[in-house]
């Protein structure tokens, strides 16, 4: 990925990059594209260097307020000192921004404990996202938000809070299928829509040009505007499977779990971690589908690949190495040393 830049910033002597580093929206999204810890590192000083005395955060750091930028307290800008410094301690397992920001993240929780915010946005999606319905009522949330999906003709009515998680917790849920028919749908609002319109990168609007109707308004219509990129998030951990270990951080120990769905012919991708590159792949082919996957060295991974048994998956290269561990929930299990590993499943 190409990093996006836009709207110069003069004290901190480089431009604002467009990945929403001050939010979680695509903190994580991020990482699969560049090594960005000494970034995050270094950036994190000017963080807490803006917090407020309250505890509070400057709408985009390292503008002065009294330069017109606000100072928030909403609970969704806590990405910018709070859930960030989690994404990079558990994509790099670097420690040391966590022990640097903590003192400012209990700044922040302590503010938000004064203050109040009523938000009904993405109601479903935030909640269900952060664990906080009880076993009783999580399956009527996840109910009602199958219906609010299908209500919209799967298209997206979340916005920038919301959008990331969608995806995340439709799967999560175990509705993968909804989760693919939202990221694959092509109709206002969605991902696919811009890209029928002719769009090369991700825009503020869904809607920020049309064929039909030419350019958007000219507020807020920035056409280099990664935060719905996010998405890649859902692509990289639950349509490719690549799902961190979070009790050992930095992809020591990687979790495999595919969501193989008959909504694409194949997918294929991987990203780079402290120990090298790790990859995933699955192809539908006749009878079946195939499942290839590279381990990097000093790791270990736990592989889950869905099957109608333990018997009807196979081991094409890797067999000496791979252990199978058991059959659960309709997934074969295996623990892989590093390594590079094919398999066929027959269904």
């Amino acid at each position: 990925m190409t990093l996006l830049f836009e709207k110069n910033d003069s004290q901190l002597g480089l431009k604002r990059i467009i990945i929403d580093i001050y939010l979680k929206h695509s903190s994580r999204a991020a990482t699969y594209n560049m090594n960005l810890d000494q970034f995050y590192t270094r950036w994190f000083y000017t963080v807490r260097d803006d917090q407020g005395q309250d505890g509070s955060f400057l709408s985009q750091p390292g503008y002065s307020s009294a330069g017109g930028h606000k100072r928030y307290g909403l609970w969704w800008l806590a990405g910018v000192g709070v859930i960030v410094p989690w994404q990079v301690y558990q994509q790099y397992g670097d420690l040391g921004l966590v022990r640097k920001q903590y003192p400012s993240m209990v700044r922040f929780m302590n503010y938000l404990e004064r203050k109040t915010t009523n938000y009904i946005q993405t109601s479903y999606v935030l909640p269900l996202q952060f664990g906080l319905f009880n076993e009783e009522n999580k399956p009527k949330a996840v109910r009602h938000l199958l219906e609010t999906v299908k209500a919209s003709n799967y298209c997206l009515t979340t916005g920038f809070v919301g959008t990331p998680y969608i995806c995340l917790v439709l799967s999560d849920a175990g509705h993968p299928e909804e989760a693919y028919r939202m990221f694959l749908n092509s109709e206002y609002p969605s991902w696919l829509f811009p890209v029928k319109q002719g769009a090369t990168t991700f825009w503020e609007r869904w809607n920020s040009y049309t064929l039909k109707n030419g350019f958007g308004p000219v507020s807020m219509n920035s056409f280099n505007h990664y935060a719905y990129g996010a998405i890649e998030e859902w692509m990289m951990s639950h349509c490719l499977g690549i799902q961190r270990d979070e009790q050992q951080p930095g992809y020591k120990h990687i979790l495999l779990q595919p969501e193989v769905s008959d909504s694409l012919r194949y997918a294929k991708g991987g990203f780079e971690t402290m120990y090298g590159h790790v990859t995933s792949e699955w192809e539908h082919v006749d009878g079946g589908y195939t499942y290839h996957a590279v381990v990097p060295a000093n790791t270990t991974a736990t592989l889950s690949l869905v099957a109608p048994s333990a018997k009807a998956v196979t081991i094409t290269t890797g067999a000496k190495i791979a252990k199978n561990v058991g059959y659960k929930a309709g997934k074969a299990i295996y623990t892989l040393p590093a390594g590079t590993y094919s398999f066929m499943v027959k269904e």
